[in-house]
Protein backbone atom coordinates (compact mmCIF):
# COMPACT_ATOMS: atom_id res chain seq x y z
CA UNK A 1 0.00 0.00 0.00
CA UNK A 2 1.23 3.33 -0.93
CA UNK A 3 0.63 6.73 0.94
CA UNK A 4 -0.63 9.76 -0.08
CA UNK A 5 0.32 13.33 2.13
CA UNK A 6 -0.81 16.73 2.31
CA UNK A 7 1.89 19.09 2.31
CA UNK A 8 -0.37 22.02 3.45
CA UNK A 9 2.43 24.83 4.85
CA UNK A 10 5.34 21.99 4.13
CA UNK A 11 5.12 22.19 0.71
CA UNK A 12 3.92 20.55 -2.01
CA UNK A 13 1.48 16.89 -1.85
CA UNK A 14 3.47 13.96 -1.90
CA UNK A 15 2.97 10.41 -3.00
CA UNK A 16 5.12 7.99 -1.10
CA UNK A 17 5.56 4.83 -3.23
CA UNK A 18 5.76 1.67 -0.94
CA UNK A 19 8.98 -0.50 -2.56
CA UNK A 20 8.13 -3.20 -0.62
CA UNK A 21 10.54 -3.70 2.04
CA UNK A 22 9.44 -1.59 4.26
CA UNK A 23 10.47 1.58 3.08
CA UNK A 24 8.75 4.24 0.78
CA UNK A 25 10.43 6.31 -2.43
CA UNK A 26 8.30 9.83 -3.05
CA UNK A 27 6.97 9.96 -6.72
CA UNK A 28 4.58 13.13 -6.41
CA UNK A 29 5.70 14.83 -8.97
CA UNK A 30 6.35 11.93 -11.19
CA UNK A 31 3.03 10.97 -10.48
CA UNK A 32 1.37 14.39 -11.11
CA UNK A 33 0.31 14.91 -7.58
CA UNK A 34 2.77 17.09 -6.37
CA UNK A 35 0.47 20.87 -5.78
CA UNK A 36 1.26 23.46 -3.64
CA UNK A 37 -1.77 24.27 -2.10
CA UNK A 38 -3.91 25.26 0.74
CA UNK A 39 -5.12 21.19 0.79
CA UNK A 40 -7.08 19.87 3.48
CA UNK A 41 -8.53 16.31 3.31
CA UNK A 42 -8.06 13.14 1.07
CA UNK A 43 -9.73 10.16 0.81
CA UNK A 44 -8.66 6.85 -1.75
CA UNK A 45 -11.08 5.13 -4.05
CA UNK A 46 -12.11 4.08 -7.21
CA UNK A 47 -14.54 6.35 -8.24
CA UNK A 48 -14.92 5.00 -12.13
CA UNK A 49 -14.68 1.34 -11.60
CA UNK A 50 -11.57 0.50 -14.16
CA UNK A 51 -9.38 -1.32 -10.11
CA UNK A 52 -7.44 1.60 -9.84
CA UNK A 53 -7.50 3.32 -6.62
CA UNK A 54 -7.85 7.40 -7.02
CA UNK A 55 -7.87 10.51 -5.13
CA UNK A 56 -10.09 13.12 -4.14
CA UNK A 57 -8.44 16.14 -2.14
CA UNK A 58 -10.08 19.12 -0.76
CA UNK A 59 -8.83 22.33 -1.20
CA UNK A 60 -9.33 26.01 0.00
CA UNK A 61 -7.65 27.71 -2.70
CA UNK A 62 -3.85 28.23 -3.80
CA UNK A 63 -1.35 29.63 -1.18
CA UNK A 64 -2.19 33.03 0.57
CA UNK A 65 -5.28 32.92 -1.57
CA UNK A 66 -7.88 30.84 -0.34
CA UNK A 67 -11.33 30.59 -2.70
CA UNK A 68 -13.85 28.15 -4.08
CA UNK A 69 -13.27 25.70 -7.08
CA UNK A 70 -10.04 24.03 -6.12
CA UNK A 71 -10.79 20.51 -5.14
CA UNK A 72 -9.26 18.43 -6.96
CA UNK A 73 -10.02 14.25 -8.15
CA UNK A 74 -7.04 12.45 -9.74
CA UNK A 75 -8.09 9.49 -12.09
CA UNK A 76 -5.48 7.07 -11.51
CA UNK A 77 -4.08 6.63 -14.70
CA UNK A 78 -2.63 2.89 -14.35
CA UNK A 79 1.07 3.56 -15.16
CA UNK A 80 1.72 5.35 -12.47
CA UNK A 81 0.59 8.60 -13.07
CA UNK A 82 -2.84 10.52 -12.48
CA UNK A 83 -4.76 12.88 -14.57
CA UNK A 84 -6.58 15.85 -12.49
CA UNK A 85 -10.30 15.78 -13.54
CA UNK A 86 -12.24 17.34 -10.64
CA UNK A 87 -13.93 20.11 -13.24
CA UNK A 88 -14.61 17.74 -15.46
CA UNK A 89 -16.25 16.02 -13.08
CA UNK A 90 -18.53 17.86 -11.59
CA UNK A 91 -16.59 17.97 -8.40
CA UNK A 92 -14.30 20.69 -8.38
CA UNK A 93 -16.41 23.15 -6.12
CA UNK A 94 -18.57 22.67 -2.63
CA UNK A 95 -19.18 26.34 -1.58
CA UNK A 96 -19.60 28.50 -4.14
CA UNK A 97 -18.71 31.63 -2.61
CA UNK A 98 -15.69 30.46 -0.32
CA UNK A 99 -12.77 28.48 -0.17
CA UNK A 100 -14.06 25.54 2.12
CA UNK A 101 -13.51 21.69 2.48
CA UNK A 102 -12.32 19.07 4.82
CA UNK A 103 -12.99 15.67 4.92
CA UNK A 104 -14.69 13.41 2.40
CA UNK A 105 -15.63 9.94 1.65
CA UNK A 106 -16.69 7.64 -0.95
CA UNK A 107 -19.88 4.79 -0.72
CA UNK A 108 -23.03 4.22 -2.91
CA UNK A 109 -25.40 5.40 -1.60
CA UNK A 110 -28.24 5.07 -4.03
CA UNK A 111 -26.70 0.89 -4.63
CA UNK A 112 -26.40 1.24 -8.27
CA UNK A 113 -22.94 0.27 -8.08
CA UNK A 114 -20.58 3.34 -8.80
CA UNK A 115 -19.44 5.24 -5.92
CA UNK A 116 -20.99 8.39 -4.93
CA UNK A 117 -18.95 11.37 -2.61
CA UNK A 118 -19.93 12.92 0.35
CA UNK A 119 -17.49 16.35 1.23
CA UNK A 120 -17.77 18.81 4.68
CA UNK A 121 -17.07 22.12 4.85
CA UNK A 122 -16.87 23.83 8.33
CA UNK A 123 -16.83 27.98 7.29
CA UNK A 124 -19.89 29.68 8.54
CA UNK A 125 -22.25 30.50 5.90
CA UNK A 126 -20.18 28.30 3.38
CA UNK A 127 -23.37 25.64 2.81
CA UNK A 128 -20.07 23.35 1.89
CA UNK A 129 -21.58 20.19 2.79
CA UNK A 130 -22.45 18.68 -0.26
CA UNK A 131 -23.40 14.91 -1.93
CA UNK A 132 -22.46 13.86 -4.95
CA UNK A 133 -23.67 11.25 -6.86
CA UNK A 134 -22.04 9.54 -9.75
CA UNK A 135 -23.31 9.16 -13.00
CA UNK A 136 -21.45 6.44 -14.08
CA UNK A 137 -19.54 8.22 -17.17
CA UNK A 138 -17.02 10.38 -14.91
CA UNK A 139 -19.06 12.82 -13.69
CA UNK A 140 -20.64 13.83 -10.55
CA UNK A 141 -24.14 15.27 -10.14
CA UNK A 142 -25.09 17.63 -6.95
CA UNK A 143 -27.87 15.95 -5.21
CA UNK A 144 -27.33 17.35 -1.69
CA UNK A 145 -30.89 19.33 -1.69
CA UNK A 146 -32.59 16.94 -3.77
CA UNK A 147 -31.23 14.00 -1.57
CA UNK A 148 -32.34 15.63 2.02
CA UNK A 149 -29.09 16.36 3.12
CA UNK A 150 -29.94 19.80 4.87
CA UNK A 151 -27.21 22.27 5.74
CA UNK A 152 -28.88 24.15 8.23
CA UNK A 153 -25.27 25.80 9.27
CA UNK A 154 -23.07 22.47 9.96
CA UNK A 155 -19.64 22.80 10.72
CA UNK A 156 -18.75 19.86 9.32
CA UNK A 157 -15.57 17.86 9.46
CA UNK A 158 -15.65 14.60 9.47
CA UNK A 159 -18.12 12.71 6.96
CA UNK A 160 -18.89 8.80 6.85
CA UNK A 161 -21.22 6.70 4.42
CA UNK A 162 -22.13 3.42 6.24
CA UNK A 163 -24.91 1.18 6.99
CA UNK A 164 -25.90 1.82 10.44
CA UNK A 165 -29.68 0.41 10.14
CA UNK A 166 -28.83 -3.09 8.33
CA UNK A 167 -30.45 -2.36 4.91
CA UNK A 168 -27.32 -2.13 2.99
CA UNK A 169 -28.21 1.47 2.39
CA UNK A 170 -24.93 3.27 3.62
CA UNK A 171 -26.60 6.05 6.18
CA UNK A 172 -24.73 9.70 6.31
CA UNK A 173 -22.67 10.71 9.15
CA UNK A 174 -21.43 13.99 9.53
CA UNK A 175 -18.99 14.90 12.82
CA UNK A 176 -19.21 18.79 13.19
CA UNK A 177 -18.45 21.18 15.10
CA UNK A 178 -20.56 23.75 17.53
CA UNK A 179 -22.92 20.86 17.83
CA UNK A 180 -24.03 20.70 14.30
CA UNK A 181 -22.79 16.92 13.80
CA UNK A 182 -25.90 14.69 11.74
CA UNK A 183 -27.05 11.81 11.67
CA UNK A 184 -29.03 11.21 8.07
CA UNK A 185 -31.01 7.80 7.82
CA UNK A 186 -30.73 6.88 3.96
CA UNK A 187 -34.69 6.15 2.96
CA UNK A 188 -33.24 3.90 0.14
CA UNK A 189 -35.06 5.70 -2.92
CA UNK A 190 -32.32 8.81 -3.28
CA UNK A 191 -33.33 10.40 -0.09
CA UNK A 192 -32.45 10.67 3.51
CA UNK A 193 -34.06 11.61 6.45
CA UNK A 194 -32.40 14.31 8.93
CA UNK A 195 -32.58 12.03 12.45
CA UNK A 196 -29.63 13.12 14.75
CA UNK A 197 -32.11 13.75 17.88
CA UNK A 198 -34.36 10.93 17.42
CA UNK A 199 -31.22 8.73 16.80
CA UNK A 200 -29.66 9.72 20.00
CA UNK A 201 -26.52 11.11 18.26
CA UNK A 202 -26.90 14.63 19.22
CA UNK A 203 -24.59 14.95 22.00
CA UNK A 204 -21.34 16.10 20.50
CA UNK A 205 -20.61 19.90 21.22
CA UNK A 206 -16.93 20.08 19.11
CA UNK A 207 -16.87 17.08 17.08
CA UNK A 208 -13.68 16.91 15.06
CA UNK A 209 -12.93 13.39 13.90
CA UNK A 210 -15.03 10.07 14.05
CA UNK A 211 -14.87 6.16 12.95
CA UNK A 212 -17.27 3.50 12.75
CA UNK A 213 -16.72 0.03 13.99
CA UNK A 214 -18.51 -2.85 15.59
CA UNK A 215 -17.24 -1.88 19.09
CA UNK A 216 -19.43 -4.30 21.32
CA UNK A 217 -19.44 -7.08 18.95
CA UNK A 218 -22.89 -7.07 18.61
CA UNK A 219 -22.77 -7.03 14.98
CA UNK A 220 -24.05 -3.36 14.65
CA UNK A 221 -22.19 -0.51 13.35
CA UNK A 222 -21.55 2.21 16.29
CA UNK A 223 -20.28 5.82 15.95
CA UNK A 224 -17.30 7.35 17.73
CA UNK A 225 -16.54 11.34 17.47
CA UNK A 226 -13.81 12.87 18.81
CA UNK A 227 -14.74 16.39 20.32
CA UNK A 228 -12.83 18.57 22.83
CA UNK A 229 -12.58 17.78 26.84
CA UNK A 230 -13.09 20.97 28.44
CA UNK A 231 -11.83 20.58 32.25
CA UNK A 232 -10.79 24.06 32.43
CA UNK A 233 -14.80 25.40 32.32
CA UNK A 234 -13.95 27.18 28.89
CA UNK A 235 -16.81 26.13 27.16
CA UNK A 236 -15.90 23.86 24.73
CA UNK A 237 -17.72 20.76 25.83
CA UNK A 238 -17.87 17.65 28.24
CA UNK A 239 -15.45 15.18 25.25
CA UNK A 240 -15.67 12.20 23.43
CA UNK A 241 -18.87 10.55 22.20
CA UNK A 242 -19.19 6.81 22.37
CA UNK A 243 -22.89 6.31 20.22
CA UNK A 244 -23.60 2.13 20.88
CA UNK A 245 -26.31 1.84 18.44
CA UNK A 246 -28.88 -0.18 19.73
CA UNK A 247 -30.81 -1.31 16.39
CA UNK A 248 -34.03 0.21 15.58
CA UNK A 249 -33.02 3.52 14.68
CA UNK A 250 -31.17 4.30 18.42
CA UNK A 251 -27.95 4.67 19.88
CA UNK A 252 -27.01 4.95 23.55
CA UNK A 253 -24.08 6.59 24.41
CA UNK A 254 -21.99 5.64 26.39
CA UNK A 255 -18.38 7.15 26.05
CA UNK A 256 -17.95 8.24 30.05
CA UNK A 257 -18.62 4.88 31.32
CA UNK A 258 -16.66 3.06 28.76
CA UNK A 259 -13.34 5.54 29.69
CA UNK A 260 -12.88 7.26 26.02
CA UNK A 261 -14.56 10.71 26.59
CA UNK A 262 -11.17 12.18 27.52
CA UNK A 263 -9.02 12.00 24.60
CA UNK A 264 -8.04 16.36 25.00
CA UNK A 265 -8.54 18.50 22.36
CA UNK A 266 -9.68 15.26 19.73
CA UNK A 267 -8.88 15.06 16.31
CA UNK A 268 -8.00 12.31 14.45
CA UNK A 269 -9.38 8.72 15.17
CA UNK A 270 -10.04 5.50 13.87
CA UNK A 271 -11.29 2.09 15.83
CA UNK A 272 -8.86 -1.12 14.90
CA UNK A 273 -7.86 -4.33 16.48
CA UNK A 274 -4.31 -3.21 17.42
CA UNK A 275 -3.34 -6.23 19.41
CA UNK A 276 -5.46 -8.89 17.37
CA UNK A 277 -7.71 -9.68 20.21
CA UNK A 278 -10.88 -9.70 18.12
CA UNK A 279 -12.26 -6.79 19.52
CA UNK A 280 -12.06 -3.29 17.94
CA UNK A 281 -9.76 -0.37 20.21
CA UNK A 282 -9.23 3.07 19.52
CA UNK A 283 -6.37 5.09 18.71
CA UNK A 284 -6.75 9.15 18.44
CA UNK A 285 -4.57 12.13 18.00
CA UNK A 286 -4.96 14.79 19.42
CA UNK A 287 -3.66 18.49 20.58
CA UNK A 288 -3.96 22.40 20.24
CA UNK A 289 -2.25 26.17 20.37
CA UNK A 290 -4.01 26.87 24.16
CA UNK A 291 -1.27 25.59 26.60
CA UNK A 292 -3.60 23.60 28.88
CA UNK A 293 -3.73 21.52 25.39
CA UNK A 294 -0.34 21.25 24.32
CA UNK A 295 1.97 18.03 25.67
CA UNK A 296 -0.85 15.31 25.79
CA UNK A 297 0.19 11.93 24.15
CA UNK A 298 -2.01 10.11 21.60
CA UNK A 299 -4.36 8.02 22.68
CA UNK A 300 -4.42 4.37 22.51
CA UNK A 301 -7.22 3.01 24.41
CA UNK A 302 -7.59 -0.89 24.33
CA UNK A 303 -10.64 -3.07 24.22
CA UNK A 304 -11.56 -4.80 27.49
CA UNK A 305 -14.36 -7.19 26.50
CA UNK A 306 -16.89 -5.42 28.98
CA UNK A 307 -17.67 -2.00 27.44
CA UNK A 308 -14.72 -0.93 28.80
CA UNK A 309 -11.65 0.53 27.30
CA UNK A 310 -7.89 1.46 29.05
CA UNK A 311 -4.95 3.59 27.39
CA UNK A 312 -1.83 1.47 26.68
CA UNK A 313 -0.59 4.19 24.61
CA UNK A 314 2.28 4.87 27.16
CA UNK A 315 3.46 0.90 27.12
CA UNK A 316 2.77 0.92 23.71
CA UNK A 317 5.60 3.41 23.02
CA UNK A 318 3.12 5.30 20.88
CA UNK A 319 5.05 8.72 21.68
CA UNK A 320 2.84 11.40 19.61
CA UNK A 321 2.54 14.07 21.93
CA UNK A 322 2.34 17.30 19.49
CA UNK A 323 -0.26 18.69 17.87
CA UNK A 324 -1.58 16.29 16.05
CA UNK A 325 -4.65 16.26 13.29
CA UNK A 326 -5.22 13.44 11.03
CA UNK A 327 -4.75 9.51 11.95
CA UNK A 328 -5.00 6.47 9.76
CA UNK A 329 -3.94 2.95 9.68
CA UNK A 330 -2.98 0.79 7.36
CA UNK A 331 -0.46 -2.92 7.03
CA UNK A 332 2.05 -0.78 4.92
CA UNK A 333 4.98 -3.42 5.84
CA UNK A 334 2.23 -6.37 4.77
CA UNK A 335 3.34 -8.48 8.23
CA UNK A 336 -0.74 -8.59 9.30
CA UNK A 337 -0.82 -6.34 11.65
CA UNK A 338 -1.88 -2.41 11.41
CA UNK A 339 0.36 0.27 11.71
CA UNK A 340 -0.53 3.87 12.26
CA UNK A 341 0.18 7.34 10.65
CA UNK A 342 -0.26 10.61 12.14
CA UNK A 343 -0.22 13.71 10.98
CA UNK A 344 0.30 17.48 12.66
CA UNK A 345 -0.51 21.50 11.41
CA UNK A 346 3.08 21.75 11.58
CA UNK A 347 3.90 19.17 9.09
CA UNK A 348 5.36 16.55 11.65
CA UNK A 349 4.52 13.22 10.03
CA UNK A 350 4.78 10.06 12.51
CA UNK A 351 4.41 6.10 11.34
CA UNK A 352 4.58 3.72 14.04
CA UNK A 353 5.02 0.39 12.99
CA UNK A 354 2.88 -2.23 15.32
CA UNK A 355 5.04 -5.10 15.66
CA UNK A 356 2.94 -7.85 16.91
CA UNK A 357 3.96 -11.56 17.56
CA UNK A 358 3.39 -15.08 19.13
CA UNK A 359 0.35 -17.79 18.90
CA UNK A 360 -2.32 -15.31 20.09
CA UNK A 361 -1.62 -12.61 17.24
CA UNK A 362 -3.25 -14.64 14.47
CA UNK A 363 -5.23 -12.69 11.99
CA UNK A 364 -6.76 -12.43 8.32
CA UNK A 365 -6.82 -9.80 6.45
CA UNK A 366 -9.91 -9.41 3.76
CA UNK A 367 -9.88 -7.01 0.48
CA UNK A 368 -12.73 -7.13 -1.60
CA UNK A 369 -12.79 -6.90 -5.60
CA UNK A 370 -15.13 -6.67 -7.90
CA UNK A 371 -13.86 -5.26 -10.96
CA UNK A 372 -15.80 -5.88 -13.92
CA UNK A 373 -19.07 -7.42 -12.03
CA UNK A 374 -21.80 -4.84 -12.13
CA UNK A 375 -24.07 -3.77 -9.50
CA UNK A 376 -21.56 -3.45 -6.68
CA UNK A 377 -19.52 -1.06 -5.83
CA UNK A 378 -15.56 -1.00 -6.07
CA UNK A 379 -13.78 -2.38 -3.17
CA UNK A 380 -16.89 -3.87 -2.39
CA UNK A 381 -17.94 -1.00 -0.79
CA UNK A 382 -21.12 -1.18 1.69
CA UNK A 383 -20.11 -4.77 2.15
CA UNK A 384 -20.09 -6.86 5.64
CA UNK A 385 -17.12 -9.74 6.59
CA UNK A 386 -18.00 -12.08 9.03
CA UNK A 387 -15.24 -14.13 10.15
CA UNK A 388 -16.10 -17.25 12.46
CA UNK A 389 -12.95 -19.05 13.65
CA UNK A 390 -13.52 -21.08 17.23
CA UNK A 391 -15.30 -19.28 19.16
CA UNK A 392 -15.19 -16.06 17.54
CA UNK A 393 -17.76 -14.47 15.68
CA UNK A 394 -16.10 -11.19 14.26
CA UNK A 395 -18.14 -8.66 12.17
CA UNK A 396 -16.35 -5.79 9.88
CA UNK A 397 -17.26 -3.57 7.12
CA UNK A 398 -15.86 -2.39 4.11
CA UNK A 399 -16.53 1.27 4.58
CA UNK A 400 -15.22 5.20 3.86
CA UNK A 401 -14.56 7.06 6.64
CA UNK A 402 -12.59 10.62 7.05
CA UNK A 403 -11.19 10.01 10.48
CA UNK A 404 -9.90 13.80 10.26
CA UNK A 405 -8.94 14.95 7.13
CA UNK A 406 -8.01 10.85 6.55
CA UNK A 407 -8.83 7.80 5.40
CA UNK A 408 -7.23 4.25 5.85
CA UNK A 409 -6.83 1.21 3.85
CA UNK A 410 -10.26 -0.36 2.35
CA UNK A 411 -9.96 -4.06 4.25
CA UNK A 412 -11.57 -5.75 6.57
CA UNK A 413 -9.02 -6.72 9.34
CA UNK A 414 -9.50 -9.73 12.12
CA UNK A 415 -7.45 -10.21 15.12
CA UNK A 416 -7.65 -13.99 15.44
CA UNK A 417 -5.83 -14.55 19.08
CA UNK A 418 -4.63 -17.98 19.53
CA UNK A 419 -7.10 -18.96 16.46
CA UNK A 420 -4.87 -20.44 13.45
CA UNK A 421 -7.67 -21.30 11.38
CA UNK A 422 -10.87 -19.83 10.28
CA UNK A 423 -13.98 -21.78 9.80
CA UNK A 424 -15.85 -19.71 7.75
CA UNK A 425 -15.58 -16.11 5.90
CA UNK A 426 -18.85 -14.84 4.80
CA UNK A 427 -19.19 -11.79 2.75
CA UNK A 428 -22.33 -9.95 2.42
CA UNK A 429 -22.59 -8.03 -0.79
CA UNK A 430 -24.33 -4.86 -1.10
CA UNK A 431 -26.95 -6.12 -3.14
CA UNK A 432 -27.66 -8.96 -1.14
CA UNK A 433 -25.59 -11.88 -2.53
CA UNK A 434 -22.86 -13.63 -0.33
CA UNK A 435 -20.10 -15.09 -0.66
CA UNK A 436 -18.75 -18.33 1.61
CA UNK A 437 -14.86 -19.48 2.17
CA UNK A 438 -14.93 -22.69 4.53
CA UNK A 439 -11.27 -23.57 6.29
CA UNK A 440 -9.40 -20.76 5.66
CA UNK A 441 -5.59 -20.52 7.03
CA UNK A 442 -5.22 -17.55 9.61
CA UNK A 443 -2.10 -14.88 8.83
CA UNK A 444 -2.51 -14.24 5.36
CA UNK A 445 -4.23 -11.44 3.24
CA UNK A 446 -7.54 -12.63 1.02
CA UNK A 447 -8.69 -10.79 -2.02
CA UNK A 448 -12.40 -12.33 -2.40
CA UNK A 449 -14.91 -11.76 -5.38
CA UNK A 450 -18.27 -11.84 -5.32
CA UNK A 451 -19.25 -15.99 -6.91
Amino acid sequence: LDLFVIGADAGPDRLYRNNGDGTFSEVGAQAGVALEHLGSGAAAADFDGDGWTDLHVTSHGMPGLASPGHHRLYRNRGDGTFEEIAGRAGVATTSSTMGDGFGSAFGDVDLDGDLDLLVTGWQEGSLGNRLFVNNGDGTFSDVTEAAGITDDGIRGFAPCLADMTGDRYPEALIAADFGTSRYFVNNGDGTFTERTAASGTDETWAGMGGTVADFDGDGWLDWYVTAIFDEHGLGYGDGNKLYVNRGGGTFEESAASAGVDDGGWGWGTAGVDLNHDGMVDIIETNGWMREEYQGERAKLWINLGDGSFTDVATTAELTYDIQGLGLLHFDYDGDGDQDVALTSPAGDFRLYRNDLAGPAANWLRVFLDTTGVAGIAPHGLGSRVTVSAGDLEIHRWIVSCAHYLTSSELSAHFGLGSEDTVDEVRVEWPDGSVTIMSDVDANQTLTVSPG
